[in-house]
């Protein structure tokens, strides 16, 4: 947002006549530098919010672990395929399988969870794929006027949701399998 605000005041003073000289404007928008979090960190943080989702729905504290090991996973194989070049849907239906994945395994093989428990830790994980902001501002921008922008927004987060789905799909269907009852 911070780019956006500087591009912004670049076309505002462009539009005032205070920037006229094409190469002023082109060096004034080259000057414009994106401001990056540290990715490890924004692991871990997001990590303890899917503990934190969980203990916010009564979880005991290793229904919590299970969330916090299960949320570690999702945002690495997230960041790490989004960073590879693959589709944000994939990325986010792969993400979920694998951090739903080990939260279920974690939660059946290392504590032997009820499934009460269990499916607390799988949604606590998976909450973290929710995608809010474009939900949000897509609502807002077809309520401001901005119809095409609003439903472009809303399809794409209605596909992000939907691919988070798929993976979780295929975690309940691990789940369903008869392997964990004789274990």
């Amino acid at each position: 947002m911070s780019s956006l605000t500087e591009l912004n005041r670049i076309c505002l003073d462009v539009s005032a006549g205070k920037l006229k000289d094409p190469q002023e404007i082109f060096h004034a928008i080259e000057a414009v530098n994106p401001k990056h979090y540290n990715q490890k960190l924004l692991i871990v943080i997001e990590a303890l919010a899917a503990g934190l989702l969980a203990f916010l729905n009564g979880a005991t504290p290793q229904v919590m672990g299970c969330s916090v090991v299960g949320g570690l996973l999702l945002m690495i194989v997230r960041f790490s395929l989004l960073k590879r070049g693959f589709f944000e849907s994939f990325a986010f239906m792969c993400s979920a399988f694998c951090g739903s994945i080990l939260a279920l395994l974690s939660a059946k093989l290392l504590f032997n969870l009820s499934p009460e428990q269990t499916s607390l830790a799988i949604m606590s994980t998976s909450l973290l794929l929710v995608p809010g902001f474009p939900f949000m501002n897509g609502f807002l921008d077809i309520f401001k006027g901005y119809v095409d922008m609003g439903i472009s927004r809303i399809i794409h987060a209605f596909v992000l949701t939907s691919a988070a789905a798929i993976g979780l799909i295929g975690t309940v269907f691990i789940n369903s399998l008869t392997i964990f009852e004789t274990l």
